[in-house]
């Protein structure tokens, strides 16, 4: 406010505020007293409030899931249209950034299958399990298995081995990159390993 507009909803002049004086001094108008009634305390969340803030973070779920990043971020902003809590705005926030790293976390698998030859080995879950890359796609990867080929989509790769494809540039010892390795595993699923 510029110190000359009435309060909104007030019937009184406009007021010059005196730049000497401190807030602490400066009188009230009649409407800007202490009313609990006139408070800005946020109303409890109703049952519809709740179900729309429900629907759009199990929906966001699904999408983080199967990584269709554009649908998440659709429904993070469904979220946070119908976050009316504190809490609920926090889990929006915590939301948005587990988008952020799980996108990151899949780029980062794109571009390491993207760079492979064939013929790689990659250590799978702390078994010591090694499959070996027998040929990848633009959406897919084959790898070999216990004698088996076994074919993956990008969107239905088991956790296991995206890490595993994953670790090939990411370093557990770099919190973001650990964050990212996180997010894969919050994100995923199911949590098998091949």
């Amino acid at each position: 406010k510029n110190g000359t507009e009435p309060e909104s909803g007030s019937n009184t002049e406009p007021r010059e505020t005196d730049p000497g004086r401190s807030a602490k001094t400066s009188p009230k108008l009649a409407d800007e007293g202490d009313d609990p009634q006139t408070s800005k305390t946020p109303a409890k969340p109703n049952s519809a409030d709740i179900a729309a803030f429900k629907q759009a973070t199990v929906a966001l779920q699904v999408a983080l899931g199967s990584q269709d990043f554009d649908r998440a971020r659709l429904e993070l902003e469904n979220a946070k249209a119908a976050a009316t809590t504190d809490e609920q705005e926090s889990m929006v926030t915590g939301y948005t950034q587990l988008t952020d790293l799980a996108e990151q976390f899949w780029r980062t698998v794109d571009s390491t299958v993207e760079a492979f030859e064939g013929a790689e080995e990659l250590k799978v879950g702390s078994g010591g399990l090694i499959v070996l890359v027998v040929e990848t796609g633009p959406e897919t990867i084959t790898i070999r298995k216990e004698g088996r080929n076994l074919k993956y989509a990008f969107t239905e790769m088991p956790p296991g081995l995206a890490l595993a494809i994953a670790r090939q540039k990411l370093s557990v010892s770099q919190p973001d990159h650990l964050a990212q390795l996180g997010a894969c595993l919050a994100t995923a699923p199911d949590r098998k390993q091949i």
